[in-house]
């Protein structure tokens, strides 16, 4: 009796485990059954960004510019490992009780079967080629996002050597605040910015800590940080090294923006980190501040220089709507006399400039506010209207201000002369201007502020630029002028990565003295790319109100931009425009009732050399009536721009 127990008892417990390993082991296969998506689609997404979450999925819809091809295929492991995407994904902005599920809604045939993923290489393209045949589903990721998580309280938890140290001096700086939705990027972010914020005050060892308690009975979140700055220090003795023999020790003094003694400052450390690599002599430089023993007050501080090679080639190319396939070469010599300074030898080519010159650039002259530029050179320019050659040779000292603010003081001098002039040019002005050199010696000074994140792709900040030009006879110019000009931008995030960018531009230029004509390469343009778009490239004239033509070229010159930026995908970012300018044939007058109006669309390609940039611009109000008499009469209402960069 006890026997025939222990056997059935053994063929129960078999019978069990086959009943737990099958339906497991089929389940387990059925996970690695492969599906050909159709398409992917989602509901319940109403307070996060579906583009964001989709691009954190391992199941997607195929690209509609991938029309050709196969189509995505995806285990249903993929799927359930998905779900726990969507989960985290909500989880880290704030939504913890977010849940989701995924159905296969649509199967085509209706008899289709679902192949395992092939286990062989040899059987890869056969398994698609029957999958693709066998079976094309619809996947529904559905989402219940449920109530997020709201800050509730942020506590300041000090140690004893924080008396200095008070929740004033980080609140204003961080994203988090009471009332918004938890965010854990935010959170984190905010430990790095009090870090960051106490090395500005002098706490580089500051040690940041926080802690988050989330109650999901009442979706609240209180958040915890504990500071310890530990002591204040001032900077001390700062050691270079990497570069003897090479650079003068004074540059590398120079760029630095801290002396020992300061109270120390983390932001000064950035800031001479990007003056070294500005200098374009160093391959890296690393600035360190080292470890004090207990009873130091200050910070000695490691500045390692590593130069880069004397000698340097630079080949380019590009394209624009403008002027056409552009060539450019360059040949560099850096650190020409010991002081960080640069020679360079430059060339460029393209249907409207043919250049080569020569350039010179010295850093920290006498002091550490002061850069010194000389260039001289040859080039012929083709423009719409007249081609000129011109010799020239400028030299400036560019000083730094205080904050942002920079004054250069400029002294030109050009040899112009004209020799080819578009016929639809007044022939008093053509006969007058054929064959003749202009000698023009100038002085200029210009006061500029610039204050934006990233000045090839600026997304916040503003720049201001204000200058004067003269030439006379004092200087020996045979054309006496004075041209001043103001220019404004402002770029602005307006929601999320959408950005306002707008700019306005007044220019004008005035004969003095005996001077009583201009020649036209002293008068101003309006149209293409970087003005007024949707008219073509210096093809915005002047006109009566009968809009009849009255001049090409003008001396008074206004343009304003109006352009809202917003991403479409990846790097590639989509532009809506409206542009306004005109021109006047006199000085200092403009006339608002002959401003010509355009709007467009466009779009930039971001690369490491600043934005593509693409536009289409229509005519609001073209002229009408006799219109454009010249060789190339910009007629259409449309105008298509490819450039680099922004329009401004």
């Amino acid at each position: 009796m006890p026997q025939s127990i222990t056997r059935l008892t053994f063929t129960t417990l078999i019978i069990l485990a086959l009943i737990q390993v099958i339906p497991a082991q089929a389940r387990a296969e059925n996970t690695r059954q492969t599906l050909v998506i159709q398409h992917v689609s989602f509901t319940g997404i109403n307070n996060l960004s579906k583009k964001e979450l989709i691009q954190t999925l391992a199941v997607r819809d195929r690209p509609a510019w991938r029309f050709f091809g196969a189509k995505p295929t995806a285990t249903r492991q993929d799927l359930e490992d998905d779900l726990l995407r969507i989960r985290q994904y909500y989880r880290d902005r704030g939504y913890y009780k977010a849940r989701a599920q995924y159905h296969i809604v649509k199967s085509r045939p209706d008899s289709c079967y679902l192949q395992a993923a092939p286990q062989a290489e040899d059987d890869t393209e056969m398994a698609r080629q029957n999958n693709e045949r066998a079976c094309r589903v619809w996947v529904v990721f559905e989402v219940l996002e449920g109530p997020p998580v709201v800050i509730d309280h942020i506590e300041w938890e000090f140690t004893d050597s924080s008396s200095q140290v008070c929740p004033d001096m980080f609140t204003k700086h961080l994203r988090l605040k009471n009332g918004q939705v938890f965010n854990t990027a935010d959170y984190e972010e905010a430990k790095e910015k009090i870090r960051e914020l106490l090395g500005r005050q002098g706490y580089p060892f500051a040690s940041v800590q926080g802690r988050v308690r989330v109650e999901l009975f009442l979706n609240t979140a209180r958040i915890i940080f504990k500071i310890d700055p530990k002591k204040k220090y001032d900077f001390g003795r700062i050691h270079f090294t990497g570069h003897k023999g090479i650079v003068d020790e004074k540059i590398l003094e120079r760029a630095l923006v801290f002396e020992s003694g300061q109270r120390y400052d983390s932001g000064k450390i950035d800031v001479s980190r990007r003056n070294l690599f500005d200098l374009n002599t160093f391959q890296s430089a690393v600035i360190r501040p080292q470890k004090p023993e207990n009873h130091d007050k200050e910070v000695d501080i490691h500045v390692e220089v590593k130069p880069r090679k004397n000698q340097s080639v630079e080949l380019g190319a590009g394209y624009g709507s403008e002027d056409g396939l552009r060539l450019q070469g360059a040949w560099r010599y850096r650190n020409l006399t010991g002081n960080a300074d640069r020679f360079s030898l430059l060339a460029k080519r393209s249907d409207l400039l043919e250049n080569i010159e020569g350039q010179y650039q010295w850093p920290y002259l006498w002091g550490r506010k002061n850069t010194l530029h000389i260039k001289s050179g040859y080039e012929r320019q083709d423009d719409q209207y007249y081609r000129l050659q011109r010799g020239f040779a400028t030299a400036s000292v560019k000083h730094r201000l205080s904050g942002h603010w920079t004054v250069t003081p400029y002294y030109s001098l050009m040899t112009n002369r004209p020799d080819r002039i578009a016929q639809s040019i007044p022939e008093a002005e053509w006969s007058r201007e054929k064959g003749t050199d202009y000698l023009i010696s100038a002085v200029k000074l210009a006061v500029d502020r610039i204050k934006v994140d990233d000045e090839l792709n600026p997304r916040k900040g503003t720049v201001f630029e204000l200058s004067m030009e003269a030439a006379g006879s004092a200087l020996g110019s045979e054309i006496d002028y004075y041209q001043p000009k103001i220019e404004a931008k402002a770029y602005m995030p307006v929601y999320g990565k959408v950005i306002l960018a707008a700019r306005v531009r007044i220019q004008a230029i005035e004969e003095i003295k005996d001077t009583q004509h201009l020649p036209i390469f002293l008068k101003q343009f309006l149209g293409g790319s970087k003005t007024v778009r949707g008219y073509q490239y210096q093809q915005l004239n002047i006109y009566d109100k009968q809009d009849q033509l009255i001049a090409i070229g003008g001396k008074t010159s206004f343009c304003s931009n109006l352009e809202m930026r917003f991403p479409v995908y990846k790097k590639l970012t989509g532009v809506a425009f409206i542009d306004m300018g005109m021109l006047n044939a006199d000085s200092f007058s403009l006339e608002i009732n002959q401003m010509r109006y355009t709007i467009g669309i466009g779009a930039r390609f971001n690369t490491v050399i600043g934005p593509v940039q693409i536009d289409l611009g229509y005519k609001l109000n073209p002229p009408r009536g006799s219109l454009i008499e010249t060789e190339s009469a910009d007629t259409s209402p449309w105008g298509l721009h490819i450039n680099i960069g922004h329009a401004f």
